[in-house]
C-alpha cells in the first residue's frame, strides 16, 4: 500500500499572514497590522462617541462660566403725560411731562453666586468622571473585540489549513479506487468529510470577517482595511489580583456616582440660597414741570407664600437618591470584582490542565490513527473520527484561549486597571 504524505500542522499565524498578503496583492490592497495597543490608541483619538463625550466636558464648563456672571444693570427710560393733542394751548415737552432716567441693579444675597458656580464646577466633575468611565468602557470593548477577532481568525485559518491537508485524503482515496484497491464508498465518506470542513470553514470565515469589521466599528473607523492581528492570542499575561480596597479608589463607576452626590448637594445649597429674596435698588434722574431731581429706590421681594420650599425639597430628596445609587454601585463594584477574579483563575486552571493536555492527547491520537490508516491497520471511519476530535479540539482550545483573554480584560476593568 502507497504511503500517504500529509504536510505538517503549521502555524495558523503565520499562514494567515501568507493568505491574507496574497487576497490583498490581489485586490490591490495593502495588509495593515495592527497590535492591541494601537487599537486602542486609534479608538481614544477617532472614535465619535469619546469625542462627543469630551463635547459634554467643554459645555459643562461653559456653564460654569454662566453661572459665575453677575446680574447686568437695567435701564428704563419713561416719559408721562405727553399731550401733544393739545393745538390751542401749545405744549411745551420739557415743561408739560415728567421724565426718568434711572438704572436698578439687583443684589443676590446668601452667596447665590457661589453656590452657581460650586453647582457647575461639580457638574464638570461629573462630566469628566463620566467621560473616564466611557474611555475605559470603550477601551474594554476594543480589547474584547480585538481578542474575539483574534480567536476567530485562527478558528478560520485552522479550518483552512486541515482542508488543504484533506485534499491530499481525497486525492489519495480517489487514486486507490481507480486502481481498484479500494471501494468507492470511502471515497464517498472522504469527499463527504471534505465537503463538510469546506462549510464549516465557510462559516467560520464570515464570522472571522465579521469579528474584523466589528473591530475597526468599535475603533470608530469607517474604512475596512485587510488586517494582520499581530499580538499572539496563546500570549496570556498575568494580571495582578487586587483588594477591594484599592478597586473602590480606582473604579470611575464610583467617581461618577460620588459626582453625582456631590453635585445634588450643591443644589440643595443653591435652592436654600434661592429662598432669600434679592433687594433691587435703583438710581437715576427724573425732570417734572421743569424742575430736576435725583431718583431713587428700592424693591424687595416678600417671601410670604413663596419660600423655594418645593425646589429645597426635591433636592433633598435627590441626595438621598444619591447616596443610595452610591451604595449601590458600591455593591455592584464589589460582586464585578468577586465575579471576573473567580472567572478568571477558573478558565486558567481548565485551560492550563484540562485543554491543553486534550490538545496534545487529539494531536497524538490523530497521528496515531493516519500511521495506522497509512498501513491499513484501522479502517477509515476510525481517521476520519480522529481527524475530527483533533480538529474540534483545536477550535475549543482556541476559543477558550479567547475567553481567557476576555476574562483578563474584564478582570482588568473590574478592578479599574488601565488595559
Amino acid at each position: 500500500m502507497d504511503k500517504l504524505e500529509l504536510p505538517p500542522r503549521i502555524n495558523a499565524l503565520a499562514l494567515l499572514c501568507c493568505l491574507a498578503g496574497a487576497n490583498a496583492l490581489l485586490q490591490g490592497q495593502a495588509v495593515e497590522t495592527l497590535s492591541l495597543p494601537q487599537a486602542l490608541e486609534q479608538a481614544v483619538t477617532h472614535n465619535p462617541l469619546l469625542e462627543a463625550a469630551a463635547s459634554k466636558t467643554v459645555g459643562a464648563e461653559g456653564l460654569r462660566t454662566q453661572a459665575g456672571l453677575k446680574p447686568n444693570l437695567r435701564l428704563t427710560v419713561t416719559s408721562e403725560n405727553l399731550r401733544a393733542w393739545e393745538f390751542s394751548t401749545p405744549f411745551r415737552v420739557a415743561h408739560g411731562t415728567d421724565s426718568w432716567i434711572y438704572g436698578t441693579q439687583t443684589v443676590e444675597r446668601g452667596a447665590k453666586r457661589q453656590s452657581r458656580i460650586a453647582l457647575a464646577t461639580a457638574g464638570v466633575e461629573r462630566t469628566q468622571a463620566e467621560q473616564e468611565l466611557f474611555t475605559a468602557q470603550l477601551r474594554a470593548r476594543v480589547a474584547t473585540a480585538y481578542w474575539t477577532a483574534s480567536a476567530a481568525v485562527r478558528v478560520s485559518e485552522l479550518y483552512r489549513q486541515d482542508l488543504a491537508a484533506f485534499e491530499q485524503i481525497v486525492d489519495y482515496n480517489r487514486q486507490r479506487v481507480k486502481e481498484g484497491a479500494a471501494a468507492g464508498a470511502d471515497l464517498l465518506r472522504v469527499e463527504i468529510e471534505r465537503d463538510r470542513l469546506a462549510a464549516t470553514g465557510k462559516r467560520a470565515d464570515q464570522e472571522a470577517e465579521a469579528a474584523l469589521i466589528n473591530l475597526l466599528k468599535e475603533m470608530g473607523r469607517s474604512d475596512y482595511p485587510t488586517l494582520r492581528l499581530t499580538d499572539a492570542l496563546d500570549t496570556l499575561p498575568t494580571p495582578e489580583i487586587i483588594s477591594p480596597d484599592q478597586v473602590l479608589n480606582s473604579r470611575p463607576e464610583l467617581h461618577v456616582a460620588q459626582t453625582l452626590q456631590h453635585q445634588q448637594e450643591r443644589n440643595a445649597d443653591l435652592q436654600k440660597a434661592n429662598a432669600l429674596a434679592d433687594p433691587e435698588y435703583g438710581f437715576g434722574y427724573k425732570r417734572t414741570i421743569g424742575l430736576d431731581g435725583l431718583y431713587l429706590s428700592l424693591s424687595i421681594p416678600i417671601p410670604v407664600r413663596n419660600r423655594n420650599q418645593g425646589n429645597i425639597a426635591a433636592a433633598e430628596a435627590d441626595i438621598v437618591t444619591a447616596r443610595h445609587l452610591f451604595r449601590a454601585a458600591r455593591l455592584q463594584i464589589l460582586a464585578e470584582l468577586e465575579t471576573a477574579q473567580r472567572d478568571y483563575k477558573a478558565r486558567k486552571a481548565a485551560l492550563e490542565t484540562t485543554l491543553v493536555p486534550l490538545r496534545a492527547r487529539a494531536h497524538e491520537a490523530e497521528r496515531i490513527a493516519l500511521g495506522a490508516y497509512r498501513e491499513g491497520g484501522v479502517e477509515l471511519l476510525r481517521f476520519l473520527d480522529a481527524e475530527r476530535t483533533s480538529i474540534e479540539t483545536d477550535v475549543l482550545y482556541y476559543r477558550s484561549l479567547s475567553e481567557l483573554q476576555l476574562s483578563v480584560v474584564n478582570l482588568k476593568l473590574a478592578q479599574g486597571q488601565q488595559l
